[in-house]
């Protein structure tokens, strides 16, 4: 990509950038991150695109990582930009890059989560994407990547390429939304499968170098997933068998013994339940977004097993499976037509509207939507 397609502004924006580079590889056994020299974004940027503005590949190299380093703060929230193939850093209501996914075919960014010292990020990809749908969650080639965001530097990577060289193939798939347990011991996955109607939530035991196994079966199609306490977490568990959307659950799973509550289930004919976040208050907010369509997407408040109340409905809308509680009041969810960030509270009333876009930096040069807004803001979480 030649700096004569960009404006003045973007390159001097991406110029006072200053990134790190990593490299990852895919091998048996897991994945292996190299450094490169840290550079300016726009060396980063135009060595990974060709003339015509595709990305190219990158030393012949799966995945590179382009992170522009950052101390996380209290009150910082993550967001995930499918579209852009970005996490931002949301600060004092500002979008700011922080990292850029550069692959051949762009990987599909799924969610971002900080440790409770913010000296730890951990990045889920769901496969790596090519340029048509048939690419989109290819089997064995999910991704979890461990990076310091002060440094840029990438710690460790988990892949699904097992001791042998081969993908998995009957989970480590589709990676989305990720919990870490109160001990700092374990992330929690929960693994999509493509619509096969048998998700799970996976374990990485952090303290055996990211030794993978099956902590909960039994799903549909998780998505989202989300604290709830020190001992639960919550499963957005769509139910979108073959594609079709019928609703879905929201199940509270023990991290300790994986036993599982349904909480609450929804049976709809068009719009799948991919998210819920439990509030200070206790008030429980669900996300229902319909794909491909984006017609019938809504945020919910759940007030019984089988009862909730729509918060908001919009004319066209696909909301994220993430969202994010805000330090004073309500929550903060994504929506990926108009590529705004809502703050909300539980009475349906919206407080706050940020533009995705309004940010410092530049837009990049992203795959070819497959439907409206199927490249989505998936994610915005709260740095605690």
């Amino acid at each position: 990509m030649s700096n004569e397609n960009k404006s003045p502004a973007a390159i001097s924006t991406l110029s006072r950038r200053s990134v790190v580079r990593s490299i990852i590889t895919l091998a048996a056994g897991g994945a292996v991150a190299t450094m490169v020299t840290p550079g300016s974004a726009a060396a980063s940027a135009d060595a990974a695109c060709a003339d015509d503005g595709r990305l190219s590949p990158v030393s012949r190299e799966p995945l590179a990582l382009d992170v522009t380093p950052r101390t996380l703060r209290t009150g910082d929230f993550l967001l995930t930009d499918q579209y852009n193939a970005r996490v931002y850093l949301v600060r004092d209501r500002k979008i700011l890059p922080f990292i850029d996914v550069d692959t051949w075919g762009r990987s599909h960014v799924w969610d971002a989560i900080a440790t409770p010292d913010r000296k730890t990020v951990y990045l889920s990809m769901s496969g790596l994407r090519g340029p048509t749908l048939d690419y989109v969650g290819v089997k064995g080639l999910a991704l979890i990547v461990e990076l310091d965001p002060r440094s840029g530097k990438v710690l460790r990577s988990f892949s699904s390429v097992n001791d042998k060289g081969w993908p998995h193939h009957q989970e480590f798939i589709d990676t989305t939304g990720m919990v870490l347990t109160s001990d700092g011991k374990r992330l929690l996955v929960n693994d999509f499968i493509g619509f096969a109607h048998r998700g799970m939530i996976l374990e990485f035991d952090l303290t055996k170098d990211g030794e993978v196994s099956v902590f909960r079966d039994g799903l549909m199609e998780p998505a989202g997933l989300s604290a709830d306490g020190p001992d639960h977490v919550l499963v957005g568990n769509a139910r979108m068998p073959g594609g079709s959307e019928l609703g879905g659950q929201v199940v509270r799973v023990n991290v300790n013994t994986g036993t599982k509550e349904v909480l609450f289930n929804v049976n709809r004919t068009t719009g799948a339940l991919i998210g819920a976040i439990r509030l200070a208050d206790g008030t429980l907010v669900g996300s229902i977004s319909d794909w491909p369509d984006q017609l019938k997407s809504e945020v919910i408040r759940i007030d019984g097993k089988t009862k909730h109340k729509t918060l908001i409905q919009p004319d066209l809308a696909f909301f994220s499976a993430q969202m994010a509680p805000d330090p004073e009041e309500g929550f903060w969810v994504a929506e990926s037509v108009s590529r705004t960030l809502l703050h909300m509270n539980t009475d349906g009333k919206v407080l706050e509207r940020i533009n995705v876009d309004d940010c410092e930096a530049a837009p990049r040069a992203a795959t070819q939507p497959l439907g409206r807004a199927f490249d989505t803001l998936e994610s915005i979480r709260l740095v605690a």
